[in-house]
């Protein structure tokens, strides 16, 4: 898993509605994941293959890139995210893909400014 996946994972974990312990042998006998989930719905592993396809897409994020320039490619790349991101939010448009970019790396900011002042 990237490290930018733990850390928004991690960011997006303490701002949810914590969650009561669940018991590891009912969910072994029901066949499910103990996956955590986020305050919107979202679990981990749909949040990491999120982040991970986003990695993969270097005009969203590298303004070093001529395509992050071009807003039909930063579209096309959007779209591909959008792909995923319907699996968590059935109902979600371009715009909404874009604004969970922008709230994963605003977190991501904000947490590592206050790793780096308390050291």
């Amino acid at each position: 898993m990237c490290v930018m996946a733990l850390v928004s994972i991690s960011v997006l974990s303490s701002f949810s509605v914590p969650q009561m312990e669940s018991n590891a042998s009912e969910d072994s006998q029901h066949g499910e994941a103990n996956v955590a989930s986020q305050g919107d719905g979202i679990n981990d592993t749909q949040l990491c293959a999120f982040i991970e396809l986003r990695e993969t897409l270097p005009e969203l994020w590298n303004p070093d890139n001529p395509s992050s320039s071009n807003m039909h490619k930063r579209n096309v790349a959007l779209d591909k995210l959008l792909v995923v991101y319907k699996e968590m939010k059935p109902t979600a448009t371009r715009d909404d893909a874009r604004k969970k970019l922008n709230s994963l790396r605003t977190n991501l900011r904000k947490e590592l400014k206050k790793i780096e002042s308390s050291m």
